[in-house]
């Protein structure tokens, strides 16, 4: 039994050293999930659920900082609105008063323009620390601000509405994490077993 605790311990430790090292790589996922409202001149707005997800360095490196926001390019922006999903490249914004301004980049189908900003509104601040080096605090978050809405590909039926919905910033599961539980649990089946069969 001493030797089979001995040998789980030591591959427990060899494998925390890796599992350290990533540590600072860790990845959170945002899953924005709202429905814009309001009116477009004279004509009712109906009420349009939207998505908005990607992912993000835990702490990230800001491609800028300045005293109010920061901003870090993602590759995964995905956006699912009026029954269409689109992925693509894309800007985040993070506003230190609170919330966040989203904005695709050249590319991104089926609007250039598409935009979804909580930034300047009453909304929560999702990070600590300075924008020059800021790590995001997980948790659910409600957000209020305003987007742009593009019913087809034609930039000119766009419109601009405000919205309201729960931001989840979640920590993404590491694969080091994952195998150290894994060989934490045979182990434990391990000793159970030859108890049971001594």
């Amino acid at each position: 039994m001493r030797k089979i605790l001995a040998v789980g311990l030591l591959l427990a430790f060899l494998l925390l050293i890796p599992s350290a090292s990533l540590w600072a790589d860790a990845i959170d996922s945002f899953t924005l999930t709202g429905t814009f409202s309001g009116t477009t001149g004279s004509q009712p707005f109906a009420a349009l659920p939207f998505t908005l997800s990607f992912t993000a360095p835990a702490s990230p490196t800001p491609f800028n900082s300045v005293v109010d926001r920061f901003g870090i390019d993602v590759n995964d922006l995905s956006y699912t609105n009026n029954g269409t999903t689109t992925l693509g490249p894309g800007i985040i914004a993070f506003i230190t008063s609170g919330g966040f301004d989203a904005s695709s980049q050249p590319g991104f189908v089926p609007s250039d323009t598409f935009q979804v900003a909580s930034g300047g509104f009453s909304n929560p601040v999702l990070f600590s620390g300075p924008p020059s080096s800021p790590t995001f605090v997980p948790g659910t978050y409600s957000l209020t601000g305003k987007g742009e809405y593009c019913p087809d590909a034609n930039p000119f039926d766009c419109v601009s509405e405000g919205f309201s919905g729960a931001l989840t910033i979640a920590p993404v599961p590491e694969p080091c994490s994952l195998l150290l539980l894994g060989t934490g649990l045979l182990g434990v089946v391990g000793a159970a077993r030859r108890k049971w069969l001594g």
